[in-house]
């Protein structure tokens, strides 16, 4: 059963996070949360700018959040920051996360990646009815919801709509996106799969 409430968090908006110097992990203590004006704010987003104590000296990331979200970290705590980018056909996609210990914070994977939120169930459900193919035998598109499931706290959250579930360890903001294809000819380039982000509220 879905427990999940709809929010005013804009459809669409997205996680991003950009961390300088080509690296791809980032990790220290908290020292400053900063709106960021260089970044892309706009009427979905808004770009808070990150700053670590590290164990090399200083250094900070962009974090971008959808308008409406909380920031899910607090000054003076330690956190690692990861992102990984590749090319999926021809598309780029990315997954990301930032952790507090082992407490996840947040997180975005356009892989659908499970593994980057553990003691969380998340994907699609099976098509089990999927429509027949096309006059001219192409498969059709089917878009489909994505569970997400901790313990007893299930939400549903499909159509890049975000959703706020509570579950035993806090309120998230959940956001998630899955396409399957029925029988036949798939256009080229094109494939099942799923999305999914989530935000400690």
């Amino acid at each position: 059963m879905d427990r999940s409430e709809p929010t005013d968090l804009p459809p669409g908006a997205v996680i991003r996070l950009q961390i300088g110097g080509g690296m791809s992990a980032i990790q220290g203590r908290v020292v400053a949360i900063e709106r960021d004006e260089t970044g892309v704010n706009d009427e979905r987003h808004r770009v808070v700018r990150i700053s670590l104590q590290g164990l090399v000296g200083s250094c900070d990331f962009l974090l971008t959040l959808p308008r409406g979200a909380t920031v899910p970290l607090q000054v003076g705590e330690s956190i690692e920051a990861c992102v990984r980018t590749r090319v999926h056909g021809i598309h780029p996609v990315s997954d990301l996360c930032i952790r507090s210990g082992d407490k996840l914070r947040l997180v975005s994977s356009e892989t659908g990646d499970p593994g980057l939120a553990p003691g969380w169930q998340i994907g699609p459900p099976e098509l089990k009815n999927p429509p027949p193919s096309q006059d001219n035998g192409m498969a059709n598109r089917v878009t489909m919801p994505v569970t997400f499931c901790q313990g007893s706290s299930v939400g549903v959250a499909e159509g890049h709509l975000w959703r706020r579930l509570e579950t035993a360890e806090g309120a998230w903001w959940i956001n998630g996106y899955a396409v399957s294809w029925g029988p036949g000819l798939l256009p080229p380039d094109a494939g099942s799969y799923f999305s999914y982000a989530m935000i400690l509220d």
